[in-house]
């Protein structure tokens, strides 16, 4: 029971991230954490420049050896989107509708520029995979917000708003009886408060929010923020950081990013080295720890335990066996 108890927390752990928008009435600006427990070094931008039908977008996520997927992006309209894993929900697949062969994430941002074009496109389009175990969250830079969660009746429910704030995190907003996965529930709070007390300052800026995402990173030895990005909606800029670091920040402009055609980088690589050596000797810190030789030292210590007891056993039979002669 001790095992299964500690796979359980570890899965649920591994599936973190928070997500949120905040604006001033001027700027909007996007905030996310990529908390997963897959990889340090394989994390990606992805450029990919418009088309005559379609808007160009950066995007960030894992490799395709490693995860097959993007996580999260913003594209030329000032509409961003990345999600959260919550309980699962078995959705219907909705197979008569017209579907798309592209990756869901860069779907979105090819063809949408506001939050409404999502909803569009989503009720006409079969552009996810018929597993509910995601939310998705977008806000476009006219400050309105999108929660996309799946519900128990197997059918995405759209949440829109238009308030200042909006986060979301491992907990399905629609569906509250079903918990949440990694203390969700708890970093809405804390980023809720924190941004409120922000926009009480008027002090909104990249760096007052950069301490959002770092009120609400995650580091351990199953899960840690890999990166972290704040997408300036309003300006079209990108800001990233590596590794649950905040000291150090990259900026992107996206329209002199997608002048460069197509392209891929690692994330790692576009940090100084020595934020790139302080999180791979985190990283494999957390690996001597909690990686395959502490788990032989770990079955190795219960069957001690185990042998121990039978042992004591043992020796208690035997003792009133002798004290009974």
């Amino acid at each position: 029971m001790l095992a299964l108890g500690m796979i359980i927390i570890s899965t649920q752990s591994a599936l973190a991230c928070s997500n949120f928008k905040v604006s001033d009435g001027t700027t909007v600006l996007y905030g996310n954490n990529e908390d997963e427990g897959l990889t340090i070094t394989e994390v990606y931008i992805t450029v990919i420049p418009g088309t005559a039908d379609s808007y160009g977008s950066i995007h960030v996520g894992y490799d395709d050896v490693v995860a097959s997927t993007i996580q999260g992006g913003m594209n030329e309209m000032g509409l961003a989107y990345d999600g959260s894993a919550v309980p699962f929900v078995e959705l219907n697949p909705h197979d008569e509708r017209e579907p798309y062969s592209n990756l869901m994430g860069i779907v979105f941002m090819e063809k949408c520029a506001t939050v409404d074009d999502v909803i569009q496109l989503m009720s006409t389009h079969s552009v996810y995979t018929p597993l509910g175990n995601g939310q998705w969250f977008f806000a476009d830079k006219n400050g309105d917000s999108l929660t996309v969660s799946p519900s128990k009746s197997g059918e995405w429910v759209y949440t829109k708003n238009n308030a200042n704030i909006d986060v979301i995190s491992n907990y399905n907003i629609i569906e509250p009886s079903m918990g949440d996965l990694g203390a969700g529930k708890e970093r809405i709070q804390i980023a809720q408060n924190k941004l409120e007390t922000i926009l009480t300052q008027d002090n909104l800026s990249v760096d007052r929010v950069s301490t959002v995402l770092e009120s609400i990173h995650q580091e351990g030895g199953d899960i840690n923020t890999i990166y972290s990005n704040i997408f300036d909606l309003t300006n079209g800029i990108v800001y990233l950081y590596y590794f649950h670091q905040f000291e150090e920040v990259i900026t992107l402009n996206l329209e002199e990013e997608l002048a460069k055609g197509f392209y891929q980088q690692r994330i790692p690589d576009l940090f100084s080295q020595e934020v790139r050596d302080r999180a791979f000797s985190e990283s494999n810190s957390y690996k001597r720890v909690f990686g395959p030789d502490f788990l032989i030292f770990f079955a190795t210590i219960i069957l001690d335990l185990i042998l121990l007891v039978k042992l004591s056993k043992l020796v208690i039979l035997m003792s009133k066996s002798y004290l009974g002669r």
